[in-house]
């Protein structure tokens, strides 16, 4: 009786092609796979602030899931936690100032990190002009006044028209396409009275507040003022404002009366006052907070070198 052949020689070419082309599926996939999983690995890998990153700081948001972003002269940080700070983004962009819109979109000015050709005017200084972000700062579009304008603050007066301080003493108006020229004086913070947007305090280079009840065209000096280093404003009304010692004011009325409400180290560099909370930046990247009447508390805090 003859034994019939190996599994082997009985297997088709048909079959040996299926097999084959199966194999090669699978490596495939696994391929896939694996550059997958690097993509993932890689683009979950955020950077995280060091010691120096956060040690000089300009202004201070909240995302839409209300965690606090900060623009630094190394780029846009998210909060994580109380020692960890995670930039947003990959670009370096020195952030001089920042503001968010009420549909959530980003507005900041400063100077670009040039790494980026689409930053580059020939010619020209390395000014960001007006550049926006519609994903919470994961990237940023040149805006208008692209190598024309270094913004130090922005204070959205609605939905669509915002007032910018340049850092040559001009005072901006912007609504959509239209720029118009306003004021001259070097500010170096603004805010907005949060029930009549004509009303508009700023603080200047010598750390004088001053106010404009025409929106920027026309500006004076509160006297009776204390000398603040950053000021916000209160959706309640109340005006905030910190020392350069670090002790934290506030005053129901522009030309009133300020009470002490706290103190933070000194060298305060932003405030945000938002719905009854406070959030301030010192000089070498702590920020402190408070909610409601609460005491004020370190929120985060360098690591150590």
């Amino acid at each position: 009786m003859t034994s019939p052949p190996p599994l082997a020689d009985r297997t088709t070419p048909a079959q040996v092609w299926l097999w084959r082309a199966a194999v090669a599926a699978l490596a495939g996939i696994v391929a896939v796979a694996l550059v997958l999983a690097v993509q993932s690995r890689r683009s979950n890998e955020a950077f995280v602030a060091g010691p120096d990153d956060l040690g000089h700081i300009h202004d201070l948001v909240l995302d839409g899931d209300g965690a606090l972003l900060v623009a630094t002269h190394s780029g846009l940080y998210r909060i994580e936690g109380d020692q960890e700070a995670t930039l947003v983004g990959s670009a370096r962009h020195d952030l001089m100032a920042l503001a968010t819109s009420g549909d959530g979109e980003l507005l900041a000015s400063g100077h670009p990190d040039l790494r980026d050709q689409d930053w580059q005017v020939a010619d020209k200084p390395p000014f960001m002009g007006l550049a926006r972000s519609g994903d919470e700062g994961e990237s940023w579009e040149p805006g208008e006044l692209l190598g024309d304008a270094d913004f130090h603050a922005i204070a959205l007066l609605d939905e669509t028209s915002l007032l910018a301080a340049e850092s040559s003493g001009v005072i901006w108006f912007n609504e959509g396409d239209q720029w118009d020229r306003r004021g001259e004086l070097l500010i170096e913070d603004l805010a907005i009275d949060p029930n009549d947007n004509q009303v508009v305090v700023g603080l200047t280079d010598q750390a004088v507040l001053v106010v404009s009840d025409d929106q920027g065209r026309t500006w004076s000096e509160i006297e009776s003022a204390p000398s603040l280093a950053v000021l916000d404003w209160m959706s309640s009304g109340e005006l905030i404002g910190v020392q350069p010692d670090g002790t934290v004011l506030s005053s129901s009325e522009i030309t009133g009366r300020w009470t002490t409400i706290g103190s933070v180290s000194a060298e305060p560099e932003a405030v945000l006052a938002f719905d009854g909370q406070l959030w301030i930046a010192i000089e070498g990247g702590q920020i402190w907070h408070r909610e409601g009447d609460a005491a004020l508390s370190m929120l985060y805090n360098p690591p150590d070198r």
